[in-house]
């Protein structure tokens, strides 16, 4: 998980905030076969 927020420079008021999670999936998953 990576957090991020974005916040006013004089006040210090977040304005944003964001969660992302990256997923990778396994090269042997039957889900993603090569073609």
């Amino acid at each position: 998980w990576l957090d991020s927020t974005l916040e006013e420079k004089e006040t210090g008021k977040i304005v944003a905030s964001m969660r992302h999670l990256n997923r990778f999936m396994k090269a042997g998953s039957p889900l993603y076969k090569d073609q």
